[in-house]
């Protein structure tokens, strides 16, 4: 019986591990006027996975140097049905100079039931 019980929790707990949420998004600018920018992350939630957080981090940078972390509250949700939720990230940036600048966003939990890129859950 002890034997049966810690093999039940032993693949419950397997299985939570696995628990995924990120099933996709974007991000977009949008110049407001000058070297201000906005910034857009929408991104696409299983419920069935973890909840997403409430706060997250846009990381931006430049080849000369320029690093700026900011953090960002969740706008949303949105229920779209079938098991989908859209949140929005919106943060705004002035920058210092004009040039090229990268601006990004991480989170762990790729949905491994994405089927159009291959490993999902590496991602």
């Amino acid at each position: 019986m002890k034997k049966s019980v810690l093999f039940i929790c032993l693949g419950l707990l397997s299985f939570a591990g696995k628990a995924t949420h990120l099933m996709g998004g974007q991000m977009t600018s949008r110049n407001i006027g000058g070297l201000t920018y906005e910034i857009t992350l929408t991104a696409y939630r299983d419920t069935q996975g973890v909840p997403m957080n409430p706060v997250t981090t846009f990381n931006y940078s430049d080849a000369t140097g320029f690093s700026q972390m900011n953090q960002v509250n969740l706008n949303g949700p949105t229920v779209l049905g079938n098991g989908v939720e859209e949140y929005t990230y919106i943060d705004t940036i002035t920058l210092p100079a004009g040039g090229n600048y990268s601006v990004w966003y991480e989170d762990c939990c790729r949905n491994c039931a994405i089927i159009n890129i291959p490993q999902p859950c590496s991602y």
